[in-house]
């Protein structure tokens, strides 16, 4: 009896190992094998593909800044302090129009720095009951053109309102046209390059699109002026105020 029990208990185990045998010799099911070689191939793909820059220094590139030039327009308020000439007299300006007109070409190296050229004119008269001891009825300063070259300075970072804050500091000539009423009425008129300019402004630039953007600000000028009629001269300096509002073109 136990001799039949081994002989049944040999002939299982041999069959087991028979069942046994394909996977031990052809290795894992089929769908297996795919899947991991399919794994494989993909661990594969990913060692031999570099990284590129932009995957190993995220975010460290920015796009070039391009140079560009802008034409702006500006209209403004302004006003001229009391001013004495130099001497023992002193005469009173006033404003013959409170308003200037003015245009500037501004090239922006960088986001914030460039270089402003600009051009205003404006209009000024001496008070009468201070011309008297200079021997005029009146001295008006008819059309004065201001010539000048800044450098700006731009703070992108640190908006304002939605604006970039700004500031400039240059110097320039004038060119003015000037008129001299004598006591007697004899008119004396002359054109002349007739002094130097320098001040400062501060503003804040907002941009609208990509061509077009606005500005405000405010500026104080100091004109060294020196005029001459004949055998008549006077010099004197003008500080001037400007609060401008304009319109810039991006070309």
């Amino acid at each position: 009896m136990n001799n039949i029990l081994n002989r049944i208990a040999l002939f299982l185990t041999c069959l087991f190992f028979v069942g046994l045998s394909p996977a031990i010799a052809g290795g894992m099911p089929e769908d297996e094998q795919a899947v991991n070689h399919r794994d494989q191939v993909e661990l594969e793909e990913t060692k031999e593909q570099p990284l590129s820059a932009k995957d190993e220094t995220p975010f460290l590139f920015e796009e070039p800044f391009e140079p560009f030039w802008e034409i702006s327009g500006y209209v403004g308020y302004l006003r001229s302090p009391r001013t004495p000439i130099v001497g023992s007299s002193k005469v009173q300006w006033k404003n013959t129009d409170p308003t200037n007109i003015g245009l500037r070409a501004t090239k922006w190296e960088t986001t914030s720095r460039g270089w402003q050229l600009d051009y205003r004119n404006f209009q000024l008269s001496a008070e009468p009951s201070t011309t008297i001891p200079q021997g005029a009825l009146a001295i008006n300063l008819s059309s004065i053109n201001v010539f000048s070259l800044s450098r700006v300075f731009a703070f992108p970072k640190h908006s304002l309102f939605d604006a970039t804050p700004y500031v400039a500091i240059g110097g320039g000539v004038d060119y003015i046209k000037s008129e001299f009423t004598s006591i007697n009425n004899v008119v004396l008129s002359n054109s002349e390059f007739g002094g130097i300019n320098f001040g400062a402004q501060i503003g804040l630039r907002r941009i609208f699109n990509e061509k077009l953007s606005g500005f405000i600000e405010a500026s104080a000028v100091q004109h060294s002026v020196s005029l001459g009629w004949s055998n008549i001269s006077l010099d004197t300096n003008i500080p001037v105020l400007n609060v401008n509002m304009g319109l810039a073109y991006r070309f």
